[in-house]
């Protein structure tokens, strides 16, 4: 019973000494992740707005004499509007994922204390980094995911920008 008492005790001083460098982790990227997570938000509200106003009147935009070649464009606008939205919402779901670092951290916690328990009598280095990286790592991927898809969700919404702008100075000059 003494030896599980001190294996439990090492689980919470281990566990305290990596807490702090989780919630550090997580506030050193708050500002980012915040500022990301606005931009997306920006970027699905903009493109909802846009995709509903350009179905709406789409058949003024589509009035031209190649009648075909516009709708083409105006379609290509629709779906790089979906695409933004889409890569938008991905960015979203990744960025909370990272920002889950310290609840995987809590869950795990249990995990932790099994490899030590099974392993007390060899070296537990290994098994803890492997379990570390198991909690902790995901968080560097999703942050990765996040950020690709939000400069994804940028690129399709100015190509949505630019085929509409197309069909406006052909409008203009009508």
């Amino acid at each position: 019973m003494n030896e599980i008492n001190r294996v439990a005790e090492m689980v919470e001083q281990l566990a305290d000494a990596m807490k702090a460098p989780t919630e550090e982790l997580v506030s050193i990227h708050k500002l980012t992740w915040d500022s990301s997570d606005n931009i997306a938000k920006t970027i699905i509200s903009t493109s909802a707005v846009v995709m509903a106003f350009t179905i709406t009147f789409s058949q003024s935009f589509v009035r031209q004499p190649n009648k075909f070649f516009w709708t083409l464009i105006n379609c290509a606008s629709w779906l790089f509007f979906a695409a933004a939205i889409t890569a938008a919402i991905v960015s979203l779901w990744n960025t909370r994922q990272a920002r889950s670092v310290p609840i995987r951290f809590l869950k795990n916690k249990k995990e932790l204390r099994e490899i030590l328990v099974l392993f007390q009598h060899l070296d537990q280095s290994e098994k803890i980094e492997e379990w570390y990286k198991k909690t902790i790592g995901p968080a560097r991927k999703n942050a990765d995911i996040a950020e690709s898809a939000l400069k994804t969700s940028l690129i399709l919404l100015s190509l949505a920008i630019v085929a509409l702008t197309f069909i406006g100075i052909r409008q203009a000059f009508e």
